[in-house]
């Protein structure tokens, strides 16, 4: 069964918040941004990430791993 997609929503510190209704991840500045990435493998398996930028800093999670970089990375 394929992960829960990400939803985004405004949180109350006037950030954003992704939830895949599991996990979540939060954005507590408002001048950052918070969007998803997607993509299949092989036909058949789906990979989506919620990604959270600020100050040109990158957080990307798919539900269990968490990266940080300045790079932009693709599922």
């Amino acid at each position: 069964m394929p992960p829960a997609p990400f939803e985004i929503a405004d949180n109350d510190s006037g950030g954003k918040v992704a939830t895949n209704g599991t996990h979540e991840l939060h954005l507590l500045d408002c001048d950052g941004r918070v969007f998803r990435r997607r993509a299949v493998k092989n036909f058949t398996e789906m990979i989506e990430w919620a990604v959270c930028e600020l100050n040109g800093v990158r957080v990307y999670f798919d539900g269990h791993k968490v990266v940080v970089t300045r790079r932009d990375i693709r599922p």
